[in-house]
């Protein structure tokens, strides 16, 4: 319940920011492979943001519900996620993100640091180019990938003071290089206001073995993309059946 109210509150703030902006509606969605509980389908629209990326409409925020439960959800397992991309047909892309809290050091003295954890794609689902640099690509997250990061565009003015040429730069992170790939453009603070962003290999608990393989470790929001052509009703009924338990 408490984040749903922060939600509740960030999205009111950020539609006062930016009122021009398309709304997308964020979906509450039931999904139900590989649960061994018994999870059911909660499919409601349930939050209005303004997101100003590239078809924003199309934009949708998956969770877990239980009956009875109420507005309080359930977040994802890391296999759970790899089933819904096998699976789904309404959506184009699906892309995790989590967010946690470390020290970055090698600017003038270290910093702590709102970090997004995310799929490769997270570019693409979003459809967003950094203004400088790469996106992400698949063999970045790969196990054992060197370490990179994304700068938000916030961060990269405030800390590093809009320097164009950061880009290749090495800093360090958990105890290990990592280099600077891209900065972001000017972006609303979605789903958080995260200073950067790295490819879930990068993050000691998301590349932890107990978590890559463990469905009852559900650590991590999926945000997807509905497919072209694709209604909220079709990719409602998709959830839905999914969502169904297995019969005994």
């Amino acid at each position: 319940m408490k984040e749903l109210i922060q939600d509740l509150r960030f999205s009111f703030r950020l539609f006062r920011k930016s009122p021009g902006f398309t709304a997308a509606v964020v979906l509450t969605l039931g999904l139900g492979i590989g649960v061994n509980v018994a999870i059911f389908s909660v499919v409601d629209s349930v939050l209005v943001r303004p997101l100003p990326f590239r078809d924003g409409h199309q934009l949708v925020h998956l969770r877990y519900g239980k009956p009875n439960l109420g507005p309080d959800t359930i977040r994802f397992s890391v296999p759970e996620s790899h089933d819904y991309r096998r699976h789904s047909r309404t959506l184009a892309g699906l892309r995790e993100y989590h967010t946690m809290s470390f020290t970055l050091l090698g600017g003038e003295e270290p910093n702590q640091v709102l970090v997004g954890v995310v799929s490769a794609n997270f570019c693409d689902v979003l459809g967003i180019k950094p203004m400088l640099g790469r996106a992400f690509v698949p063999e970045d997250e790969q196990p054992g990938a060197p370490s990179v990061l994304l700068l938000s565009n916030r961060y990269w003015r405030s800390r590093f003071g809009g320097n164009p040429n950061i880009v290749g730069r090495a800093l360090r992170m958990n105890g290990r290089s990592i280099q600077v790939v891209g900065v972001l453009p000017p972006l609303p603070d979605f789903p958080r206001a995260d200073d950067v962003f790295v490819p879930t290999s990068a993050c000691p608990f998301r590349s932890n073995p107990e978590v890559v393989e463990g469905r009852d470790t559900r650590m991590i929001n999926l945000f997807g993309r509905m497919r072209q052509g694709v209604t909220l009703e079709q990719a409602r009924a998709e959830m839905s059946l999914l969502a169904k338990p297995p019969a005994e």
